[in-house]
């Protein structure tokens, strides 16, 4: 067999060297990728969490009151333990925080009023109709100070 000349742009090693048939060991069944599965003895299935979103400012704002529901929304859970909490308490507590026009974030409420977690119900960050937090309870969800049926919204943060 002679070699040919390497076309132009090629080195001769290209041109003459002859290709290995890999399709048997490429192709062969017991050389498949098994799938790691939980019941495959002694495999592992590892899983990455995604990225928590961070909180953000919950300070939906009826009329012309101050963005507070994040505030409200653990003032009523409060309320519903049995502790008084006034609107001026709310309000003087968002003063404290520096009078956010966006609000405060729901962990940022909690601390606030001294809490790692609200004594009832869940506050919940939603984003429907804006960034507002309700207090959600097996009775419904409270918002601004009024019991509502739960409502078609996006919920992207949970303090329970």
């Amino acid at each position: 067999m002679s070699a040919k000349a390497p076309a132009k742009g090629h080195t001769a090693k290209h041109v003459t060297a002859k290709k290995h048939h890999r399709a048997k060991a490429k192709h062969h069944p017991s050389k498949a990728k098994q799938p790691a599965t939980a019941h495959a003895a002694g495999a592992k299935v590892h899983t990455v969490a995604g990225h928590p979103s961070h909180p953000k400012p919950r300070g939906f704002a009826v009329a012309e009151w101050a963005p507070v529901c994040a505030l409200e929304a653990v003032a009523m859970s409060l309320r519903l333990a049995g502790q008084r909490v006034s609107d001026d308490d709310v309000v003087a507590l968002w003063e404290a925080a520096g009078s956010p026009a966006d609000g405060v974030t729901v962990p940022a409420a909690l601390a606030a009023f001294g809490l790692s977690a609200p004594p009832e119900g869940i506050i919940l960050g939603l984003d429907a109709p804006g960034p507002h937090a309700v207090l959600a309870t097996a009775a419904g969800w409270w918002s601004w100070g009024e019991l509502c049926a739960p409502w078609a919204a996006c919920v992207e943060e949970a303090a329970a």
